[in-house]
C-alpha cells in the first residue's frame, strides 16, 4: 500500500519490519525436517500459505502437509483459518485432485459430508448428523471461502493480480476426473464475468 501511495520511506520501513518477522517466525516455528509449530495441517498449510517459509524449505513443509493429510484418510483436519488455506495451496502446487476429492469426500469432515447429511447452509462444526445444531450456528460464514475456490478453480474465473478489480480477467478452469461440467458468474464493477464448461 505505501508503494502505491508513493511513500517509499514506509515502504522501505514495512518491508524491513516483515523481513524481521519472517525471521522470528522461522527461528521459533519452522523446524529443520520441515514441520512447522506442532505440524498441523493448519500449520503446515497457513505458513505455506501466506508466504511465511523461505524457499528452499517449501518442498520439505509442503511434503510434511501432504503427509497429515495421508495420515487422516485424505481429509482435512483444520479449522478456520487452515481450511481456506488448504485447497488453495493443493490447487495451486498440483494436488488440484486430491484437493477436489477432499471437498467431495462423503464421510466428516467434509463439504460432501454435509451434503450427504441434507444441510443447505454452512456449519460451524464439522461434526453434526441431521438436524445438528449440536454446538454452533448452522448457517455460518467461516467455512464459506470454499465457493472461492469454486468459481476460482473449478470455475476457473480469477482477476489479473497485475490489474485488480477484474479491469483484467483470467480464465484458467481446472477440471477434474469425475466432474463433467462446471459454470459460474461474477458481477464485477465492470459487468458479468462468466464461466461455463462440460466434458
Amino acid at each position: 500500500i505505501a508503494k502505491i501511495l508513493n511513500k517509499p520511506d514506509d515502504a522501505e520501513h514495512y518491508n524491513q519490519l516483515a523481513d524481521k518477522i519472517q525471521n522470528a517466525f522461522d527461528k521459533k516455528f519452522l523446524k529443520e525436517d520441515g514441520t512447522v509449530s506442532t505440524g498441523s495441517q493448519t500449520a503446515q498449510a497457513c505458513s505455506l500459505f501466506h508466504g511465511m517459509i523461505p524457499a528452499y524449505k517449501q518442498a520439505a513443509v509442503y511434503g510434511k502437509l501432504l503427509e497429515k493429510i495421508k495420515g487422516a484418510n485424505d481429509h482435512h483436519a483444520t479449522g478456520y483459518l487452515g481450511t481456506k488455506a488448504i485447497y488453495r495451496l493443493l490447487s495451486d502446487r498440483g494436488q488440484h485432485e486430491l484437493a477436489y476429492k477432499m471437498v467431495t469426500q462423503k464421510d466428516c469432515p467434509s463439504y460432501g459430508y454435509w451434503i450427504e447429511e441434507g444441510f443447505t447452509t454452512l456449519n460451524e462444526m464439522w461434526p453434526g448428523g441431521k438436524g445438528a445444531g449440536r454446538g454452533g450456528s448452522n448457517n455460518h460464514p467461516w467455512s464459506g471461502d470454499i465457493s472461492a475456490w469454486f468459481y476460482q478453480y473449478l470455475a476457473g474465473i480469477n482477476a489479473d493480480p497485475q490489474q485488480p478489480g477484474f479491469k483484467h480477467i483470467i480464465i484458467h478452469p481446472m477440471p477434474v476426473p469425475g466432474l463433467t461440467k462446471a459454470s459460474a458468474w461474477h458481477r464485477s464493477p465492470y459487468g458479468i464475468v462468466r464461466s461455463s464448461w462440460r466434458i
